[in-house]
């Protein structure tokens, strides 16, 4: 997926899956700009997400890693955290 704006106001984006789930269960969701780090970083650009109060989502937090395009950091590298959650709204069909 390519996104593209030519403003700086924040827009939906739609992230689609064909996994499963099961009600009760844990998920986490990820994305991730690593497939394209070369290009972005040839094309600058910035990549924001609305924040909200940490305590927002009880049971999870958001966390982060600036591994500049290294997937290897993904499970060697510890992540980080702001003290926030980002703003999502997650559908799940019955």
């Amino acid at each position: 997926m390519v996104l593209n704006f030519n403003d700086s106001n924040f827009h939906r984006v739609t992230f689609k899956s064909s996994v499963n789930v099961t009600p009760k269960k844990k998920y986490v969701v990820f994305a991730t700009v690593d497939k394209d780090y070369t290009a972005c970083q040839d094309n600058p650009f910035t990549m924001k997400w609305g924040a909200v109060p940490d305590a927002t989502y009880a049971k999870g937090t958001f966390v982060y890693l600036d591994d500049v395009g290294d997937l290897t950091e993904w499970t060697t590298v510890s992540w980080s955290t702001d003290n926030a959650d980002l703003a999502f709204t997650a559908s799940v069909p019955h």
